[in-house]
């Protein structure tokens, strides 16, 4: 775990690049950065160019103010974009959707820990990305060799692997990205 942002929940473009470089530093080789910025942050491109040169894969959620729009860096082209889902696979009615969605997954009534150490129930594309970025690592101690972890190699697995939303949101054909079928993908890269 690497802080980013401040206790309001803000970051800088300069504290993200310090924390994705001392992760990746730390030896990470998925990143998951649940924070968005409509406007775009040049710097985070050639800081995604160096992730795929390390081959380190970063998750990134596509927004939450319910438009047609992936914010950055999930909008850049290299950053695996998630969109969220409600009850039964259907888009939940805050996330935004965008051609450049890669992945979908749960954002409502999502469980989790609160600053007192109770539990809180959370809405929002910020908690749709971790479900990809665990469904990633889950996959990865089954490579053979560390050779084989290429980003190219682990996006190719979860396409072939994961199934259309289409037919349950005809309104956003393709532009919630895919459902990934974990126990599918790790399947798939164990036979590698």
């Amino acid at each position: 775990i690497v802080r980013v942002a401040d206790s309001d929940g803000f970051a800088t473009s300069w504290s993200l690049i310090k924390g994705i470089a001392f992760a990746v530093s730390s030896g990470a080789k998925v990143i998951n950065a649940s924070l968005g910025s409509e406007v775009e942050i040049p710097s985070l491109s050639d800081v995604s160019d160096w992730l795929e040169e390390q081959q380190v894969i970063l998750v990134s959620p596509i927004g939450n103010n319910g438009i047609r729009q992936a914010l950055y860096p999930s909008r850049i082209s290299n950053v695996f974009c998630v969109s969220g889902l409600g009850p039964n696979s259907s888009k939940a009615p805050f996330s935004n959707w965008h051609a450049k969605a890669d992945f979908a997954a749960p954002a409502t009534g999502i469980q989790s820990a609160w600053w007192d150490g109770h539990a809180g129930v959370w809405n929002g594309t910020s908690f749709a990305a971790p479900f990809i970025t665990g469904g990633i690592m889950a996959g990865i101690p089954n490579q053979r060799s560390a050779e084989k972890l290429r980003v190219s190699s682990i996006s190719r697995a979860l396409a072939r692997t994961s199934k259309s939303l289409n037919w349950i949101n005809p309104n956003y054909e393709d532009e919630l990205g895919r459902l990934i079928q974990i126990d599918r993908f790790v399947e798939k890269l164990a036979a590698r």
